[in-house]
């Protein structure tokens, strides 16, 4: 096969460009030692030097300037991408420079010196404290400000019947929006039996406020602590549980305006528990990539600063919102760097999903991550016109 076979038109996220000369820097990063009385100096390998790969680009055509607007944004979008590089083929790497040039003398022409450095592979573990074990504390003492916050708020002292009527009709609510979101656990026993005796007592729970809380609580943690119980969270179930937790806040009542209320009172007990519970799963999830366990966080730390905004003055519960911000954002310092990152690109051909898996990642394992992440419904054609997203330094 001669070399015009193997020549590939040169592309970076997607975006084709020119090229005229490439110059690629291999070798070894070494430390040379040298010491007295001795003609021969000693070099330590540090292992390989990242590769770099220098291009001498260029746009060409009557919508340049589209093109070059394009390219523009593509070399300056965040984290790494797919290089076409026409002698080496598919690479993930991050542009490190761009020079562009434009003068009266080429006018349809856009000169481009760049830099592309290999993205690299995955950093060892940063040395911080057990993600898992402090999200766990920091929920306990959470769930402790949610349960004592909720015993300070809730009083059925001078409350009309018409009150009470609502308050049981709330609990009956909460407790089936429970039942519902949390299928992970739904056919445990156990949970079965709480709910129900929360159903059947809940006359005799209105009237005290510890064992509603404690009987609320009880259901909507259920199996979500790594270390208690019958039932304890693992890899294959947290995300499953996390996403339970998501539904809790999609089913529950409008708040009375009245902060006396017992209503308001109950309901905030259900969103608080759920946030604490939500974020303190965040550590036990399984994540594909980086990306994922962000959206995650943000959808907690949301969920916090529509509780803050609300004008809550509860010190003690606020500390514990801020507690499980902490714990998420150790989380994510333990495992940004060990975690793979999602990346568009667009394919020069369309192509099956085993092949591009192989391309991308020297092995067919990451087929059904493709068609999964992509809606793609037939294997053997991933459509090269549009983007898609990928997994890199799996």
């Amino acid at each position: 096969m001669g070399w015009r076979d193997e020549y590939q038109q040169a592309s970076f996220r997607g975006v084709p460009f020119y090229v005229k000369r490439a110059a690629t820097e291999f070798g070894r990063r070494t430390q040379i030692h040298t010491f007295p009385n001795r003609d021969v100096p000693e070099a330590e390998d540090l292992g390989r030097r990242p590769r770099v790969y220098a291009i001498d680009g260029y746009l060409l055509g009557e919508d340049f300037y589209e093109q070059k607007d394009t390219f523009l944004r593509a070399v300056e979008a965040h984290g790494p991408g797919l290089l076409v590089h026409p002698y080496y083929g598919q690479l993930f790497v991050v542009c490190s420079r761009c020079r562009v040039s434009d003068t009266t003398d080429e006018l349809g022409i856009t000169r481009m010196d760049l830099e592309f450095t290999e993205a690299g592979e995955e950093l060892e573990p940063s040395a911080v404290a057990n993600p898992k074990s402090l999200a766990d504390a920091k929920k306990k003492s959470a769930l402790a400000a949610v349960n004592d916050a909720f015993l300070r708020a809730y009083t059925l002292v001078n409350k009309p019947l018409a009150e009470v009527n609502k308050l049981v009709s709330a609990i009956d609510q909460g407790t089936a929006l429970v039942a519902t979101a949390r299928r992970s656990v739904a056919n445990v026993a156990s949970f079965q039996r709480e709910i129900l005796g929360i159903g059947e007592d809940v006359n005799a729970l209105i009237n005290s406020a510890v064992d509603l809380a404690t009987e609320t609580l009880s259901v909507l943690t259920f199996g979500t602590f790594p270390f208690e119980g019958e039932v304890r969270v693992t890899s294959d179930t947290a995300k499953q549980m996390f996403d339970e937790m998501r539904l809790l806040f999609d089913g529950t009542e409008e708040e009375p305006t009245d902060d006396t209320s017992p209503v308001k009172a109950y309901n905030d007990l259900l969103i608080n528990a759920a946030v604490v519970t939500a974020g303190g799963l965040i550590p036990e999830v399984e994540f594909d990539s980086l990306e994922e366990l962000l959206e995650a966080a943000q959808f907690v730390y949301d969920k916090i600063d529509a509780i803050e905004d609300s004008g809550i003055d509860d010190t003690e519960l606020l500390e514990g919102f801020q507690d499980i911000r902490a714990a998420i954002r150790n989380d994510i310092e333990s495992r940004e760097d060990r975690l793979s990152r999602l990346s568009e690109v667009t394919l020069p051909d369309s192509l099956p999903a085993l092949v591009l898996s192989n391309n991308l990642y020297g092995t067919i394992d990451q087929e059904q991550d493709i068609l999964r992440r992509n809606g793609i419904d037939h294997p053997g054609f991933v459509d090269g016109l549009r983007p898609i997203q990928v997994l890199i330094n799996v």
